[in-house]
């Protein structure tokens, strides 16, 4: 008999525990625990690519590579219309809706963010000088933009049609699939940052084609586009790409700025800090992860909250404890994962761990507001977190480098959960009050 079981006359439970004990006795703690495992293992193998990628190029190389991964990634934010959010939100509503939303997802990723991608690359060899990396880096970064979205929006249906097992074993077999082409680069003695983009290139065309083959079952000879369904989802969708585009840009511009201002040195040892402090982000991603299709499924407004509460306590609670200890032994860290020559990234991964304590909570909070037909502030919040970022980086990064960057990361961090703080105390109806 559990030991948290009210008796007469003794004291309730408390909130945090209260939280603990349902949440437990749900299934979603069981799906939170499957995918945070396989998110472990993920995170192990990606430890190891990061390191070996950081060792090898240096902190000018992995500079560069992190500005080309950060160009596919602003491709997919640009590219994807918001149909990851419509699509988990659609298909865990009504799953007829898959085989139209399949469809619909890959002619929206190889067919407008393709033709996208080619103008992109076209304007770069007209104009090289706008280009935030040249040569064969920029056609790869580029060329991973289609197969990346792709891989994203069919993730999507995967979490509305419950697939969490398979979700997660693609997750994990595509990071062994990486580690093993670094390993495979590093042992053909031809590493560089376009040979490790090439690696990422078919770990991306790889990922795109085993979730293609999952989902089969529920596409079988009924996959053929819908524009009808199309218009339907790009309504919630639009909203959902620009909280996205918001929200990416917010945490990725202070590379951007960086690259310009600094140059590629100092953007290696921000990009580093980063890498530690998004190791951080794990629990909160994950919980989000699952809890965006179980909230989407629910009618009544106080149930949504109640469980978002739950969540939340939990979350914020265990991240308080990560970033305090990602506080204090940052030296530590920064030494036995990446060595001496990276300890300019100790003071600015310091000043990370705060932020990523508020958007922590903030993601929580996020996908309640999504789940419930995505009010407007899911787009005002992080448009507001990338005014204050964009306007302090230019302000501090001169002054302050790589710090200026992570205190405009955190200030960014912190106007994003206190708008989402302010907007829940003025509508009560999202809280089922």
């Amino acid at each position: 008999m559990s030991a948290e079981v009210e008796l007469p006359g003794g004291p309730p439970p408390s909130p945090y525990r209260e939280a603990v004990r349902r949440l437990r006795a749900s299934s979603f703690s069981r799906h939170v625990a499957e995918t945070f495992g396989a998110r472990i293992a993920v995170l192990g193998l990606g430890v190891v690519s990061t390191l070996l990628v950081t060792r090898i190029l240096g902190p000018a190389g992995r500079g560069e590579y992190a500005v080309a991964t950060a160009l596919t990634g602003t491709g997919v934010q640009l590219g994807n219309l918001g149909l990851h959010a419509s699509n988990t939100y659609n298909a865990g509503r009504d799953r007829r809706l898959v085989p139209a939303l399949y469809s619909n997802s890959l002619r929206a990723s190889f067919g407008a963010c393709g033709v996208g991608t080619a103008a992109a690359l076209l304007l770069f060899l007209l104009r090289p000088e706008l280009a935030p990396v040249r040569g064969w880096a920029m056609v790869l970064a580029l060329a991973a933009i289609p197969f990346s979205l792709a891989y994203l929006l069919l993730r999507s249906l995967q979490l509305g049609v419950h697939e969490v097992r398979e979700y997660n074993r693609i997750d994990v077999g595509t990071s062994v699939l990486g580690v093993a082409l670094i390993g495979a680069v590093i042992a053909a003695r031809s590493v560089g940052v376009e040979s490790l983009l090439a690696c990422a290139l078919v770990v991306a065309a790889a990922s795109f084609a085993w979730t293609a083959a999952s989902l089969r079952g529920y596409v079988a000879g009924k996959a053929a586009p819908s524009m009808a369904l199309f218009r339907t989802t790009l309504r919630y969708g639009t909203k959902a790409y620009l909280a996205a585009l918001f929200a990416y840009l917010a945490q990725r511009v202070d590379i951007l700025f960086l690259t310009r201002i600094a140059g590629s040195e100092q953007t290696g040892y921000y990009a580093a800090a980063t890498s530690i402090a998004t190791v951080a982000t794990l629990f909160p991603i994950v919980a989000g992860t699952i809890l965006f299709p179980r909230l989407s499924s629910m009618t009544d407004p106080a149930e949504r909250w109640r469980l978002t509460r739950r969540v939340l306590a939990v979350v914020s609670a265990g991240m308080v404890g990560v970033c305090a200890l990602g506080v204090l032994l940052a030296p530590v860290a920064v030494r036995l994962l990446l060595g001496v020559v990276f300890l300019p990234a100790v003071e600015p991964l310091r000043w990370l761990m705060p932020g990523v304590l508020l958007r922590s909570a903030n993601s929580i909070l996020m996908n309640h507001f999504a789940a419930g037909g995505m009010p407007r502030i899911t787009v005002y919040s992080p448009a507001a977190a990338l005014a204050v970022n964009v306007a302090l980086n230019l302000l501090l990064i001169p002054r302050l480098g790589t710090v200026g960057a992570a205190v405009a990361s955190f200030a960014g961090s912190a106007a994003l959960l206190a708008a989402s703080l302010v907007y829940l105390a003025a509508n009560p109806a999202r809280r089922g009050a």
